[in-house]
């Protein structure tokens, strides 16, 4: 849960799905007991190291997925928007070259409607920093732009394998009047990673990832005047900025470092595992004239993370898989000018993790279960607003899918999950339950090609009664060079 306490910005950007097929989506996202591709314990999928995608993409393919999503209700932090619409679509295809390597590329465009944006005008105002650029109006911001990512790997000496990985996104925003703010974002970010084989079943891995995220913000209406905008520090204080043209900029960079290990060391077992280390900086930059610029604000954010999974075929049509992570981070900010710390906040998680799959005939019927437990615990003091916090909350997760093969029409696939936390970190509700259902199917067009769709509907409440909606559907068309 503490990841997604920290994510940033809204999750529904149309940014494509990275899969040559929809089956994981259907069947809920399972990730411990299911036996797929995509939820492989190899330094690829598991350890996210670009190298050894050599040795899990072996087949040429290439998608297209269409995608629309909504989201509603009143479960929403303050500055969160009322609604959100998204859709756009994706392509993103596999080419093995042989022993010249392997190559992966993406490109996707997506827009998101926000609206009913309360005051503010930053894309992430709940992104890790205690400042945030505000106005005193509602409205709506529309996002658009594309996004592209590249990877490749080669094996540059015998079992040992290099790869690399460079991704580019681009978001031009901008809110209806009165303010008609420019939102201008875009995201560099990239990885390179070596793998080595080192046979009896155990490969290896190292990675680093950075990246640098960038968002402008200009107002320069002639009515701006008439606007009151304000630089919010913490919650509750706040500068009144009254001017013709207001120009800042938040910027983020860090980086990354990984280790990965897969072992396989017997037939129908396989073990994972990495440990991840992070840093990240923001600068929160005002420019006051056409040249000069100063550092308003000033956060950092360091974070470890460990993860293991195994998976056991413990007979012909049964698989049982179990996993652990833990994840510790600390962020704060500060006046650089005057070297004041204004907030500080650790937080950590421990996730365990169970399920088990059976195939029930030869037809290739599959049922599917997972439940898996989160230990959160967080502690906050936002020293501007003289407020301190301290959390210390569980979130648990159980859920169960169905693949059915139907003679001469395809694989029909659902799922559904029910959880509940006791505090949400991320949006501050309590009592927090929800529920998902997701359905979709697969239609083979000949021995190259096949359709699937998916839908997903999400529902959660709260002790208080207010409750968020999230509704998704997805298209993907496929083809595959034998």
């Amino acid at each position: 849960m503490m990841r997604r306490a920290l994510l940033i910005g809204c999750v529904m950007f149309v940014t494509g799905v990275h899969a040559q097929d929809l089956r994981l989506e259907s069947l809920g996202s399972m990730r411990y007991a299911l036996d797929d591709p995509r939820t492989s314990l190899s330094l690829y999928r598991f350890g996210q190291n670009p190298a050894w995608m050599l040795r899990d993409e072996t087949v040429s393919w290439l998608t297209f997925t269409p995608q629309v999503g909504n989201r509603w209700g009143a479960y929403h932090r303050i500055f969160d928007p009322g609604h959100v619409s998204a859709y756009g679509a994706g392509f993103e295809g596999v080419k093995s070259l042989g022993s010249r390597g392997t190559f992966r590329g993406f490109a996707a465009y997506g827009i998101e409607e926000r609206s009913s944006v309360y005051r503010s005008l930053k894309r992430t105002p709940y992104g890790g920093e205690a400042y945030y650029l505000a106005d005193t109006t509602t409205g709506s911001f529309t996002y658009k732009g594309p996004s592209v990512a590249f990877t490749y790997s080669y094996e540059l000496f015998p079992d040992l394998i290099i790869g690399a990985e460079l991704g580019y996104v681009l978001q031009d925003g901008l809110k209806d009047l009165p303010t008609n703010a420019k939102s201008l974002f875009r995201s560099i970010h990239g990885s390179a990673g070596v793998a080595y084989d080192a046979g009896d079943g155990l490969a290896l891995g190292v990675t680093i990832r950075p990246f640098d995220d960038q968002e402008r913000i200009n107002c320069d209406r002639e009515d701006l005047l008439e606007v009151e905008v304000f630089r919010y520090r913490g919650e509750s204080v706040a500068r009144l900025r009254r001017d013709a043209a207001i120009d800042q900029t938040v910027r983020r960079t860090g980086e990354e470092y990984s280790v990965q290990a897969s072992w396989i060391p017997m037939e129908g077992l396989h073990v994972g595992a990495y440990g991840v280390a992070g840093l990240s900086r923001t600068r929160d930059l005002v420019e006051i004239s056409d040249e000069i610029e100063f550092e308003d604000g000033f956060a950092q954010r360091t974070w470890y993370e460990a993860a293991g999974r195994a998976r056991l075929l413990v007979a012909p049509k049964m698989t049982i898989g179990c996993g652990v992570s833990h994840r510790f981070q600390r962020e704060w900010s500060k006046y650089p000018s005057m070297d004041l710390l204004v907030w500080d906040a650790e937080g950590a998680e421990t996730a365990l993790g169970l399920g088990a799959s059976l195939g029930l005939d030869d037809g290739g019927t599959l049922v599917a279960v997972e439940g898996e437990y989160t230990f959160v615990h967080t502690d906050s003091s936002k020293y501007i607003d003289n407020r301190y916090a301290i959390v210390r909350t569980g979130e648990f997760r159980v859920q169960a899918g169905v693949e059915v093969p139907i003679s001469g029409i395809g694989t029909l696939r659902a799922s559904y999950s029910f959880g509940g936390m006791g505090v949400d970190v991320r949006s501050g509700g309590r009592e927090v339950s929800g529920q998902s259902v997701s359905a979709g199917i697969a239609v083979p067009l000949g021995s190259i090609a096949h359709v699937e769709w998916v839908t997903r509907y999400t529902h959660r409440s709260t002790g208080a009664a207010t409750v968020r909606d999230d509704l998704s559907a997805m298209l993907l068309f496929r083809l595959v060079e034998l």
